[in-house]
């Protein structure tokens, strides 16, 4: 999923991935963006074009403040026989993320700011 809007409302969704060819980001906030990425299920499979991240933040600018995004009760874990390690909210706005408790398969670190 990719919006450039300045608030997003994603919730209560799941992203299976486990049958994606090339696919990118599971969620990708190009610009930046506010509001909440609660209570989804994701699952990011084998053939990915780019496996750096679940959920990318201002990865190509920051023309939205993500201060106060919420990033909480969410499960996401790797598929089965994927053999690398990723981060699930890779943040390039420098903005205050409000990451809350987030449920984590093996493979995957919480945050990285770049």
């Amino acid at each position: 999923m990719k919006s450039r809007s300045a608030r997003v409302d994603i919730a209560a969704s799941s992203f299976d991935d486990t049958g994606g060819r090339q696919t990118n980001y599971m969620i990708d906030l190009p610009s930046g963006s506010t509001g909440q990425i609660t209570n989804n299920w994701f699952v990011q499979g084998r053939d990915k074009e780019n496996h750096s991240a679940f959920i990318a933040v201002a990865a190509e600018g920051h023309n939205h403040t993500a201060d106060g995004l919420q990033v909480a009760g969410n499960d996401a874990r790797l598929a089965p026989g994927v053999g690398w390690t990723t981060t699930f909210v890779a943040d390039w706005s420098g903005d205050r993320l409000a990451i809350g408790q987030n449920t984590l398969g093996a493979g995957l670190k919480r945050f990285e700011s770049r």
